[in-house]
Protein backbone atom coordinates (compact mmCIF):
# COMPACT_ATOMS: atom_id res chain seq x y z
CA UNK A 1 0.00 0.00 0.00
CA UNK A 2 2.79 2.41 0.88
CA UNK A 3 4.38 1.64 -2.45
CA UNK A 4 1.35 2.97 -4.40
CA UNK A 5 0.69 6.04 -2.24
CA UNK A 6 3.24 8.28 -4.06
CA UNK A 7 1.86 7.19 -7.43
CA UNK A 8 -1.71 7.94 -6.39
CA UNK A 9 -0.64 11.34 -5.01
CA UNK A 10 1.13 12.28 -8.24
CA UNK A 11 -1.90 11.19 -10.25
CA UNK A 12 -4.28 13.28 -8.14
CA UNK A 13 -2.01 16.33 -8.30
CA UNK A 14 -1.80 16.01 -12.08
CA UNK A 15 -5.61 16.31 -12.24
CA UNK A 16 -5.65 19.56 -10.25
CA UNK A 17 -4.62 21.92 -13.12
CA UNK A 18 -7.30 20.35 -15.33
CA UNK A 19 -9.98 21.07 -12.73
CA UNK A 20 -8.84 24.69 -12.34
CA UNK A 21 -8.81 25.30 -16.09
CA UNK A 22 -12.31 23.81 -16.37
CA UNK A 23 -13.62 26.36 -13.87
CA UNK A 24 -12.00 29.23 -15.80
CA UNK A 25 -13.73 28.18 -19.01
CA UNK A 26 -17.10 29.21 -17.54
CA UNK A 27 -16.21 32.90 -17.98
CA UNK A 28 -17.50 33.98 -21.38
CA UNK A 29 -15.43 36.57 -23.16
CA UNK A 30 -17.10 39.15 -25.36
CA UNK A 31 -16.21 42.59 -26.72
CA UNK A 32 -15.90 45.15 -23.90
CA UNK A 33 -18.61 47.72 -23.33
CA UNK A 34 -17.97 50.73 -25.56
CA UNK A 35 -16.72 53.93 -23.93
CA UNK A 36 -17.77 56.30 -26.73
CA UNK A 37 -20.53 58.74 -25.78
CA UNK A 38 -23.93 57.78 -27.22
CA UNK A 39 -23.04 54.15 -27.87
CA UNK A 40 -25.70 51.56 -27.09
CA UNK A 41 -25.28 47.91 -26.20
CA UNK A 42 -28.05 45.30 -25.96
CA UNK A 43 -27.65 42.27 -23.73
CA UNK A 44 -29.71 39.18 -23.01
CA UNK A 45 -29.67 39.39 -19.22
CA UNK A 46 -30.38 36.75 -16.59
CA UNK A 47 -30.28 37.36 -12.84
CA UNK A 48 -30.60 34.11 -10.89
CA UNK A 49 -31.66 34.41 -7.25
CA UNK A 50 -31.97 31.60 -4.70
CA UNK A 51 -35.78 31.72 -4.91
CA UNK A 52 -36.24 32.55 -8.60
CA UNK A 53 -34.81 34.40 -11.56
CA UNK A 54 -35.27 37.54 -13.62
CA UNK A 55 -34.53 37.50 -17.32
CA UNK A 56 -34.99 39.89 -20.19
CA UNK A 57 -33.19 42.41 -22.34
CA UNK A 58 -30.83 45.00 -20.97
CA UNK A 59 -29.91 48.17 -22.87
CA UNK A 60 -26.90 50.16 -21.69
CA UNK A 61 -26.24 53.62 -23.13
CA UNK A 62 -23.06 55.63 -22.61
CA UNK A 63 -23.79 59.19 -21.52
CA UNK A 64 -21.17 61.94 -21.00
CA UNK A 65 -20.59 61.19 -17.31
CA UNK A 66 -22.22 57.79 -16.73
CA UNK A 67 -23.67 54.61 -18.18
CA UNK A 68 -27.48 54.41 -18.10
CA UNK A 69 -28.86 50.87 -18.00
CA UNK A 70 -32.37 49.43 -18.17
CA UNK A 71 -33.49 45.82 -17.80
CA UNK A 72 -36.83 44.88 -19.38
CA UNK A 73 -38.40 41.52 -18.62
CA UNK A 74 -40.12 39.32 -21.23
CA UNK A 75 -43.37 41.27 -20.87
CA UNK A 76 -41.77 44.66 -21.55
CA UNK A 77 -41.99 45.84 -17.94
CA UNK A 78 -39.01 47.79 -16.65
CA UNK A 79 -37.56 45.56 -13.98
CA UNK A 80 -34.49 47.59 -13.17
CA UNK A 81 -33.15 51.00 -14.15
CA UNK A 82 -29.76 52.24 -13.00
CA UNK A 83 -26.83 54.54 -13.71
CA UNK A 84 -23.18 53.62 -13.29
CA UNK A 85 -20.56 56.33 -12.77
CA UNK A 86 -17.19 54.92 -13.89
CA UNK A 87 -15.10 57.62 -12.17
CA UNK A 88 -16.49 56.93 -8.72
CA UNK A 89 -17.51 53.33 -9.37
CA UNK A 90 -20.97 53.95 -7.87
CA UNK A 91 -24.33 52.67 -9.02
CA UNK A 92 -27.58 54.57 -8.50
CA UNK A 93 -30.79 52.56 -8.69
CA UNK A 94 -33.50 54.67 -10.30
CA UNK A 95 -36.32 52.16 -10.55
CA UNK A 96 -36.74 48.63 -9.21
CA UNK A 97 -39.76 46.35 -9.55
CA UNK A 98 -41.77 46.00 -6.32
CA UNK A 99 -40.66 42.39 -5.84
CA UNK A 100 -37.03 43.56 -5.43
CA UNK A 101 -37.70 46.99 -3.93
CA UNK A 102 -36.50 46.25 -0.40
CA UNK A 103 -33.68 48.17 1.28
CA UNK A 104 -31.54 45.06 1.77
CA UNK A 105 -32.07 43.83 -1.80
CA UNK A 106 -31.30 47.29 -3.21
CA UNK A 107 -28.01 47.32 -1.29
CA UNK A 108 -26.97 43.96 -2.77
CA UNK A 109 -28.11 44.99 -6.26
CA UNK A 110 -26.06 48.20 -6.11
CA UNK A 111 -22.86 46.44 -5.13
CA UNK A 112 -23.41 43.58 -7.59
CA UNK A 113 -24.27 45.88 -10.51
CA UNK A 114 -21.08 47.80 -9.81
CA UNK A 115 -19.09 44.60 -10.29
CA UNK A 116 -21.19 43.56 -13.31
CA UNK A 117 -20.47 46.89 -15.01
CA UNK A 118 -16.76 46.59 -14.24
CA UNK A 119 -16.82 43.11 -15.76
CA UNK A 120 -18.69 44.31 -18.86
CA UNK A 121 -16.12 47.08 -19.34
CA UNK A 122 -13.46 44.34 -19.44
CA UNK A 123 -15.48 41.99 -21.69
CA UNK A 124 -16.54 39.52 -18.99
CA UNK A 125 -20.21 38.60 -19.23
CA UNK A 126 -20.85 36.83 -15.92
CA UNK A 127 -20.63 37.65 -12.23
CA UNK A 128 -21.52 35.48 -9.22
CA UNK A 129 -22.13 36.88 -5.75
CA UNK A 130 -20.96 33.98 -3.61
CA UNK A 131 -22.23 35.47 -0.34
CA UNK A 132 -25.87 35.85 -1.42
CA UNK A 133 -25.86 33.18 -4.17
CA UNK A 134 -26.94 35.58 -6.92
CA UNK A 135 -25.53 35.14 -10.43
CA UNK A 136 -25.65 37.64 -13.27
CA UNK A 137 -25.19 36.85 -16.94
CA UNK A 138 -25.15 39.52 -19.67
CA UNK A 139 -24.71 38.08 -23.18
CA UNK A 140 -24.19 40.60 -25.96
CA UNK A 141 -26.95 40.57 -28.56
CA UNK A 142 -26.06 41.14 -32.20
CA UNK A 143 -27.89 43.87 -34.11
CA UNK A 144 -29.51 42.23 -37.10
CA UNK A 145 -30.61 44.71 -39.76
CA UNK A 146 -32.53 43.57 -42.81
CA UNK A 147 -31.08 44.72 -46.15
CA UNK A 148 -34.24 46.72 -47.00
CA UNK A 149 -34.15 48.57 -43.67
CA UNK A 150 -30.55 49.58 -44.28
CA UNK A 151 -31.51 51.18 -47.61
CA UNK A 152 -34.27 53.28 -46.04
CA UNK A 153 -37.20 51.45 -47.64
CA UNK A 154 -38.66 50.04 -44.45
CA UNK A 155 -41.87 52.09 -44.49
CA UNK A 156 -43.63 49.65 -46.84
CA UNK A 157 -44.44 52.15 -49.57
CA UNK A 158 -43.39 51.72 -53.15
CA UNK A 159 -42.13 54.53 -55.34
Amino acid sequence: MRRFFPLISIFLLSLFPVAVSAQDSVVVSQPPLSDSIGSKAKYAAVIELPKGYLSGISVIVREPDAYHGVLFNEFGITALEFTYHPRTGKVDLIEVIPMLDKWYVRRVLKSDLQRVMENLLHGISVYKDEKYHVSYSFSLMKDEVEPDAAEGESDGTEE
